[in-house]
């Protein structure tokens, strides 16, 4: 028995038990493909189609109200806005710190002392 065939007689409604009692003979496997198409056609539509080894469905939560809906909503984007804003702020002072200044002037050993001895000259001012 092929995997297709396993897969229609799975859609088809039929247990574990019975496909492995099919598969048992292979003449049986061969006769009851033929039914496997009749039982498709003649099964009833399901909304779920059995599951094997599933456990049965999980309770379903009851709705919420608009107000929790809403409160949930509000808090969702005072959450998004409070990142944005800091992801802003991040990107400002990045730019800050990335932004060309005006290059100070190097220095070297004599303008110090040229400095400190004559404030003035060495500013050029007066």
């Amino acid at each position: 028995m092929d995997v297709n065939t396993i897969i229609k007689l799975l859609d088809a409604g039929y247990t574990r038990e019975e496909i492995q009692s099919m598969a048992g003979d292979g003449a049986a496997v061969e006769t009851n493909a033929g039914s496997i198409k009749d039982n498709e056609l003649n099964a009833p539509e399901s909304s779920e189609p059995p599951v094997l080894g599933s456990s049965p469905a999980a309770p379903e939560q009851p709705a919420k109200t608009s107000d929790e809906s809403t409160d949930d909503l509000k808090k969702i984007v005072n959450d998004l806005a409070g990142q944005l804003k800091e992801l802003t702020k991040t990107v400002q002072m990045n730019n800050i710190i990335n932004s060309e200044q005006p290059p100070k002037p190097v220095q070297t050993a004599a303008d110090i002392l040229a400095s400190i001895i004559n404030p003035y000259t060495s500013k050029g001012e007066k």
